[in-house]
């Protein structure tokens, strides 16, 4: 839970320190856009790294989502086959 909470706190600071910024001033929208998908992959990872640090063993995770991968490839070949 603390590993969790330093990457998110650390996360905010840059955010913060960032949107002061005078350097970085992209328009809004593209602003918003990048906020939100880094703050996903921020959340993620400390999400990941929290459960690293706790010993859990991520085996039956990377064969979930190696069957998850499968299923989506087969779903999305229709599409792509379009």
């Amino acid at each position: 839970l603390m590993v969790y909470a330093a990457i998110q706190m650390a996360w905010k600071y840059t955010l913060l320190y960032f949107s002061k910024s005078d350097k970085y001033d992209p328009d809004a929208e593209t602003q918003v856009v990048l906020t939100s998908l880094l703050s996903y992959f921020v959340g993620a990872f400390a999400i990941l790294c929290g459960l690293a640090v706790s010993g859990v063993d991520f085996t039956g995770i990377a064969i979930v989502a190696g069957a998850l991968s499968v299923g989506i490839g087969f779903g999305l070949q229709n599409i792509v086959n379009n």
